[in-house]
């Protein structure tokens, strides 16, 4: 009976510890793992050896998930961690280091969230696109597009030379300089039937073919156009900014011309398009225009410098200069409705 009764003891002890542990498995397991919360084995693993489980509070921190499992943890940040909204974002965590180390609190750091979000963020450029926002807070949703473009600096300084000037899709520009020794080299003429200028008769052979259909094209619903400027060489661009200056002033000239290897023109790329012989002024008023605007694309040129984005581009608006990039391209900014920088920086990589 003694034995029955030690037997049936044993087996509701059993019994018991089996309920307890069931009912208390996630506090018991937790201990030894916090995968369980949804931390990687990594840092679940880290958890313990750094023994902080105390700080979680039986919650999952996804940030401080990514800090301990990419081994950027510091941990006089762990409480910051906790706090601070995870963004998918591969350098997020060291970005968020630098700006703690910076004396960032917690409520900034998730304010910035349209900077490090942003599919164009770049890591190295941090504090580039926090000091644009601190003088540029009404155009925080586009921070990082425009730090990227170069707008952080004022125009014609920290001037990168291109290295790949003979792309179809190079970005020139007062923060983009031709190399000194470029010239385009498959530069054709264009049939005095088509231009004005015999000083400028030329663009490379795509653009020149696509401008010559465009021509043609325009020329059977009954209106005109001629090339009235194209390839220039950087003489000829700097004597056009030299006049400029002379004629007009600096301020005047740094809006209404590029310095010698900055022009599109020098690229054999560009084309200043004109309905009447040897006039650009009040070009937008001719219904030229308007058929431009609506087709130009198709035949893979844009108009480079629109109305309204001359902040961005850094030159006044022209809606005589058109720059060829290809149809793809060329319709992808009609659609958006963006400038060539704004293109450059979201679908080319640029900073």
């Amino acid at each position: 009976m003694k034995k029955s009764m030690k037997f049936i003891i044993i087996i509701w002890s059993i019994l018991l510890i089996g309920i307890l542990i069931y009912f208390n498995k996630d506090k018991l397991f937790k201990q030894n793992d916090y995968t369980s919360l949804g931390y990687s084995e990594k840092s679940s693993q880290k958890i313990k050896e750094l023994n902080i489980s105390s700080y979680l509070n039986d919650t999952y921190s996804k940030t401080l998930d990514k800090a301990l499992e990419n081994d950027e943890y510091i941990n006089d940040y762990l409480q910051d961690y906790i706090k601070i909204n995870y963004i998918d974002n591969k350098e997020f965590i060291k970005s968020i280091n630098d700006l703690l180390k910076n004396n960032y609190k917690v409520d900034e750091i998730n304010n910035l969230s349209f900077i490090l979000s942003s599919p164009y963020y770049k890591y190295e450029h941090l504090n580039s696109y926090l000091e644009y926002y601190k003088k540029n807070k009404d155009k925080k949703d586009n921070v990082v597009i425009l730090t990227n473009i170069g707008l952080n600096n004022d125009f014609y300084t920290n001037i990168k030379e291109i290295k790949e000037p003979d792309s179809l899709l190079v970005l020139v520009n007062k923060y983009n300089k031709l190399p000194d020794d470029y010239k385009p080299n498959d530069l054709v003429e264009f049939d005095t039937k088509y231009m004005i200028s015999s000083k400028t008769r030329y663009m490379r052979k795509e653009a020149h073919d696509a401008l010559i259909k465009m021509i043609d094209d325009i020329n059977k619903e009954g209106m005109n156009l001629w090339l009235n400027s194209g390839f220039r060489t950087k003489d000829y661009q700097n004597g056009l900014f030299t006049n400029s200056v002379k004629n007009n002033g600096m301020d005047h000239a740094l809006i209404y011309s590029a310095k010698m290897r900055h022009s599109e023109h020098e690229t054999g790329l560009a084309a200043d398009i004109s309905s009447v012989k040897g006039m650009l002024d009040g070009f937008e008023k001719y219904k030229e225009y308007t058929w431009l605007q609506n087709n130009a694309h198709k035949y893979g040129f844009i108009e480079r410098y629109p109305k309204g984005k001359e902040w961005i581009t850094g030159y006044a608006y022209e809606p005589w200069h058109y720059r060829y990039v290809g149809t793809e391209v060329a319709s992808k900014i009609k659609e958006e409705n963006i400038t060539y920088e704004e293109y450059c920086v979201k679908y080319l990589g640029y900073y």
